[in-house]
């Protein structure tokens, strides 16, 4: 088996992010791999990961939701950022995934085969065209189901990094300095000191393995406590700048204000920390639903396999709010 992944080539294909583009780095490298190759991989996959069934969605999100609530609640200064790794799958270094794999007790046969695995070489076909093989040094390949574990074990070292940093959020008795999922960094402090040591800690790791954060899609949520009133609110004011190894400038992160609002593992959160269920959106996708050249009862059975279990999920990680239910339940009644 060993020889087998060693030498085997995997076919990589490009596909456009947005309409019509022809730059390759707005496009997502999907692997084209072997059947045996993905069997492999999903054995290895399972063998490593035993059950860990836990929802990272949910938790990730009711965490987030609840420190917010806290915040608000006890009129404690919070401060967040929301992290985006530039070309996080492509740009992570083997030798870091390598050294996580080790650290983890994992065998070294295993951990053997695993690097074999990682650097086999690729190809790029576009439109059809098949390319030269490319020996791949760096990035887990999108689509391999041993991928996501490998990525979340090099996560789990940034992690690590960070609760030793010191600074982090009080709820209740648990220290909480960071909620991760996938490639979706969310550094938590309870001051603005506190979240700049995190961020220079997140840039040095970042940097010692070759990785930086794309400045544009970070955002940053302070919540400080008013000196006379003594209750919270968002302080766009606190600003924070991250440093660029590459290029050797800080950029300064953008700010929210208390109308802004920003995108959550699938959720919409506002300033004041409340969870948004755009009404509209609901509308809109019941038009769509009716606009399908559909039999009544095909179209009923397409809300409720796909519209009903969207909400579904936006309404099981905050509090419910009876009034939000009942209105939604009216437009979908309404549109069926």
């Amino acid at each position: 088996l060993v020889e087998v992944c060693r030498f085997t080539q995997l076919g990589e294909s490009f596909l456009p992010k947005t309409d019509g583009t022809i730059d390759i780095s707005k496009c997502r490298p999907i692997t084209i791999a072997s059947t045996m190759y993905r069997l492999l991989s999903k054995v290895i996959t399972r063998r490593l990961k035993r059950w860990n069934l836990k929802n990272g969605i949910f938790e990730n999100t009711s965490t987030l939701y609840a420190l917010l609530k806290d915040s608000k609640a006890r009129s404690k200064e919070i401060c967040i950022a929301t992290l985006d790794l530039a070309k996080a799958f492509d740009s992570v270094p083997h030798s870091r995934i390598l050294r996580a794999l080790r650290k983890n007790n994992v065998d070294p046969e295993s951990v053997d085969l695993i690097s074999k695995m990682l650097t086999g070489t690729t190809y790029a076909e576009i439109k059809g065209l098949q390319g030269k093989p490319i020996v791949i040094h760096n990035g887990v390949r999108q689509c391999d189901p041993l991928s996501p574990l490998l990525f979340s074990l090099f996560i789990d070292e940034i992690i690590g990094r960070l609760q030793a940093c010191g600074p982090a959020y009080d709820f209740h008795g648990e220290k909480i300095c960071i909620l991760a999922f996938a490639d979706d960094l969310t550094l938590v402090a309870d001051s603005a000191a506190g979240m700049n040591i995190l961020l220079k800690s997140a840039c040095d790791f970042l940097a010692e393995s070759g990785m930086s954060l794309n400045t544009d899609k970070c955002r940053t949520l302070c919540m400080s406590r008013s000196p006379r009133s003594r209750k919270t609110f968002v302080n766009p004011a606190a600003k924070f700048n991250i440093s660029d190894w590459k290029t050797d400038v800080s950029s300064e992160i953008p700010s929210l204000c208390a109308t802004d609002t920003f995108r959550f593992l699938g959720h919409t959160f506002d300033g004041e920390g409340k969870i948004h269920i755009d009404t509209e959106e609901i509308r809109s996708m019941l038009k769509s639903v009716k606009s399908v050249p559909l039999k009544p009862e095909q179209k009923v059975a397409l809300i409720r396999s796909h519209l009903l279990p969207r909400l579904q999920f936006l309404f099981s990680t905050a509090e419910a709010d009876s009034r939000k239910a009942w209105l939604i339940d009216s437009i979908i009644r309404g549109g069926v």
